[in-house]
């Protein structure tokens, strides 16, 4: 169930990532904290996908091809400018 948009302005920054990490569970591979670029990730999922068109039987593959998706999440406690980039 959604949660409504006036209880996700008053969560705070861990609750929410639980939140995320609950609806992103089922379809991404979850890795908490990671270390990107020098930069620590609080939420770091990656999902891949390989899709394939089959004539007859599932070894008659016409074509196919791969989908990667990731989403990133980083905790800021203060408003930032593109300079802190």
């Amino acid at each position: 169930m959604r949660q409504p948009i006036s209880l996700l302005l008053a969560m705070d920054a861990k609750e929410y990532l639980q939140l995320l990490k609950g609806r992103l569970e089922p379809f991404f591979d979850l890795e908490p904290d990671r270390l990107l670029s020098g930069q620590t990730i609080d939420l770091f999922a990656k999902s891949h996908v390989k899709h394939a068109r089959t004539f007859l039987t599932p070894r008659d593959v016409i074509d196919a091809y791969d989908t990667f998706e990731y989403f990133l999440v980083k905790v800021f406690n203060e408003i930032i400018g593109l300079d802190d980039f």
